[in-house]
């Protein structure tokens, strides 16, 4: 089983959207977390760790609170919000390495720590990580399909088919995870009944991200990445034109948003432009200022 998968399912994850400053109407999660005794009090730390939060409700933990994330600007990095009815009890920022915990006080005064988490790194490059999938993400302008798949469901197989025309139809890179709690040897030879050998299809999913945004509760899945954002996720068996269809409307939704989720290289392309924007809008002005000096 996946190192990151099991510490989910055991609690160690588990320790217990709308951008800031804007004024979209907010969806009914993030009004309802916004609306949390001590948020407010706690907007300015979120704010060191995310220029945004999505908020999406990941059920109740071990101990009945309930449990609330969002992604951040770094792929594998997430914010946990720990909260009961009225309250927020903990404020987390999770990372594949990292646990930072803060307490909440009643008077919404806060301290805590940060843990580390002790991860193998021969089991670790073996599969797919944060680390490698941010890597893919970056290296294909035109977007990047993200497929998890197990052989103990058989539409799997299938969907190699589909994914991989529809990914030569869109010139979209491809990035393949395996079941991280399916028998190795058992995907191996019942995908080589399909002519399937290629050692990168086999390799386990040990990405928080895709852990987070559902890729191991169903196979198979899928996920588009493009303009510095994930798509919704499709999961189950889709044939090559329905997929054809999520590909492009995925894409023209995440085309017509300002980046909420960003790589650190698609992070400085929007720091970049933004400072030159910034650069341009100072040399009018000192020339508009300098001409109302001369007509003056």
């Amino acid at each position: 089983m996946s190192q990151l998968l099991r510490n989910t399912i055991l609690g160690t994850l588990l320790l217990a959207g709308t951008g800031f400053g804007t004024t979209a109407e907010l969806s009914p999660t993030a009004k309802r977390v916004s609306q949390l005794n001590c948020y407010d009090a706690l907007a300015s730390e979120i704010g060191t760790w995310t220029d945004s939060v999505k908020w999406k409700r990941y059920g109740n933990n071990s101990a009945g609170y309930r449990v609330y994330r969002s992604p951040t600007q770094t792929i594998g990095t997430w914010v946990e919000i720990v909260a009961d009815k009225t309250s927020v009890k903990k404020l987390n920022l999770l990372k594949p390495d990292a646990v930072t915990q803060l307490e909440i006080a009643p008077d919404c005064g806060f301290s805590g720590n940060t843990y580390d988490r002790q991860l193998d790194d021969d089991l670790m490059s073996l599969g797919v990580t944060d680390e490698l999938l941010a890597s893919k993400l970056s290296g294909n302008k035109n977007g990047t399909i993200v497929m998890a798949w197990s052989p103990h469901m058989p539409w799997s197989l299938e969907m190699f088919d589909y994914v991989s025309s529809v990914a030569k139809k869109k010139s979209l890179e491809v990035v393949v995870a395996l079941d991280p709690q399916a028998d190795p040897d058992f995907a191996k030879e019942l995908a080589k009944t399909k002519g399937l050998e290629d050692a990168d299809i086999f390799r386990p999913v040990e990405s928080l991200e895709l852990i987070f945004r559902g890729m191991t509760t169903h196979y198979p899945s899928v996920l588009l990445f493009n303009n510095g954002g994930f798509s919704k996720l499709l999961p189950g068996r889709e044939i090559e034109p329905a997929l054809v269809k999520f590909a492009e409307v995925q894409t023209e939704r995440l085309n017509a948003e300002m980046p909420s989720y960003t790589t650190k290289k698609t992070q400085h392309k929007w720091l970049y432009m933004t400072l030159l924007g910034l650069m341009i809008l100072a040399a009018l002005a000192t020339l508009a200022h300098k001409k109302f000096k001369g007509n003056a």
